[in-house]
C-alpha cells in the first residue's frame, strides 16, 4: 500500500477486507496481515493452531503451504 494511504487510514480497513476475505484463498494463493492486538479473527486463527507473530510483525496466510492455517480459515 503506497505510503500516503498507509498515512489516512486505510491500512486498518484494508487489513480487515483481508481478513475478511481469508477463508477464500485457493491453493497457491497467499496473503499477508499485520498482527494487531484485539483482531477477532487472528484470536480464532490462533485458536485453531496457527502460530501467530507477535504484534506489529506480519502473518502470512497460505492454505497451501501450512495444514493448520488451511483448516483454520474453514472455521474463522
Amino acid at each position: 500500500m503506497p505510503e500516503d494511504e498507509r498515512d489516512s487510514g486505510n491500512e486498518e480497513r484494508m487489513r480487515t477486507a483481508v481478513e475478511a476475505c481469508a477463508s477464500l484463498l485457493g491453493a497457491g494463493e497467499a496473503a499477508r496481515v499485520p498482527v494487531v492486538a484485539g483482531s477477532v479473527f487472528q484470536e480464532c486463527l490462533g485458536r485453531h493452531g496457527v502460530k501467530l507473530p507477535s504484534v506489529g510483525e506480519w502473518l502470512r496466510l497460505n492454505p497451501g503451504e501450512d495444514p493448520a492455517v488451511a483448516a483454520a480459515l474453514k472455521r474463522c
